[in-house]
């Protein structure tokens, strides 16, 4: 990894890092109003968590917009820096004519459909992870209900809390790869790249998918660009870069590449 890479690098981490404080510590103040709630029937418990899931899905939207919308933006910032790094020019100016209708990316090179597009994804992710939450807290109320012991709710809100945890570092790091990604190719596409590089952090926890993808390179106007625009899996860190160099048949030849996971979709 060169010292540009790290640097990229760097700027990620630290948007994952916020994004993970910011969804434990929303999902943790949630979880502290159990201890002192007192639930008086099942009634009472739905009308409860139905107030939770709507001001803790709003505040989950927002987070998860914003973060989408800082590494969309470090994509074409960081895709910017790459040209400039290859001795190339770069442009200041809008995308002016529209790509082929089949190519997904050409959303990602207006700013409202971009955003537009972000809010709609992350609307139906934070809806989905809100509710797993609250589907937790709700059995926990439950088992309080119907007078579960005190160090057993508490065990219960810890497991909760670990749990969010992790899902949160997954989310975080996948959505942040496919926003970033997408960001970089619509500045590449600005700028007039014709071919990119998968590119691979390459060690002990790298996928057959990233590996066997690793270094090879791909026209943007390709047809492997469709099943080969990271993320490829839950928690993928790859990413494409721009390619400058001689071209030869080794790099071109996609028929090595490891299959997709079952059921993973690559989206636009």
């Amino acid at each position: 990894m060169n010292r540009l890479d790290k640097k990229f690098k760097m700027d990620l981490d630290k948007q994952d890092t916020k994004f993970i404080g910011t969804f434990i510590s929303d999902t943790s103040d949630i979880l502290k109003t159990l201890k002192t709630y007192k639930p008086k029937n099942i009634l009472d418990i739905n009308n409860h968590v139905n107030e939770l899931q709507v001001s803790f899905s709003k505040k989950l939207s927002k987070q998860f917009q914003q973060h989408g919308r800082t590494c969309l933006e470090l994509g074409r910032k960081h895709g910017k820096f790459e040209i400039i790094a290859a001795g190339k020019n770069v442009s200041i100016k809008k995308l002016s004519t529209p790509l082929p209708p089949d190519m997904g990316i050409v959303f990602w090179l207006y700013p409202e459909t971009a955003l537009k597009a972000i809010s709609e994804r992350q609307l139906i992710l934070s809806g989905d992870v809100s509710s797993d939450v609250i589907a937790s807290i709700k059995d926990i109320l439950r088992n309080k209900l119907y007078g579960a012991q005190e160090t057993e709710i508490e065990a219960q809100i810890a497991n909760v809390l670990k749990a969010s945890k992790e899902r949160s570092e997954l989310i975080s790091i996948t959505e942040s790869t496919y926003y970033y990604n997408r960001g970089r190719l619509a500045t590449y596409i600005e700028d007039d790249v014709e071919y990119v590089q998968f590119s691979a952090i390459m060690d002990t926890k790298t996928s057959d998918q990233c590996r066997s993808r690793h270094g090879l390179v791909m026209r943007v106007d390709s047809p492997e660009m469709e099943d080969n625009i990271p993320p490829l899996h839950g928690r993928c860190r790859s990413i494409l870069k721009p390619y400058f160099d001689k071209l030869s048949p080794e790099l071109l030849d996609w028929s090595t590449a490891a299959p997709l996971p079952k059921g993973w979709r690559i989206s636009a």
